[in-house]
């Protein structure tokens, strides 16, 4: 559910509510790339570029934690957002 809204809000370019969804999801499901992208891509229509990095570095931290490899959309995510800041 809160992946569902906060698709919604990037899609009505509402950053702050689509990371407003994509924390509380990620408060029970921590692991949930999806959730993760969907907080990536807020942080970068709100112009976050230091809280982006710092909300990578943390799920790179949970991965390792994890013992889980990076899916491959969220590397394409983040191949995306950096192609988008040059």
């Amino acid at each position: 559910m809160a992946g569902e809204l906060a698709d919604l809000r990037l899609r009505e370019s509402d950053g702050r509510g689509a990371l407003w969804a994509a924390t509380r999801g990620l408060r029970v499901a921590r692991e949930a790339e999806q959730l993760w992208r969907q907080r990536f891509r807020a942080h970068a229509l709100l112009g976050e570029e230091r809280e982006l990095e710092a909300a990578i570095r943390s799920m790179e931290a949970m991965l390792l934690d994890l013992g889980y490899a990076m899916e491959a959309e969220t590397s394409d995510t983040l191949r995306l957002l950096q192609m988008a800041k040059r």
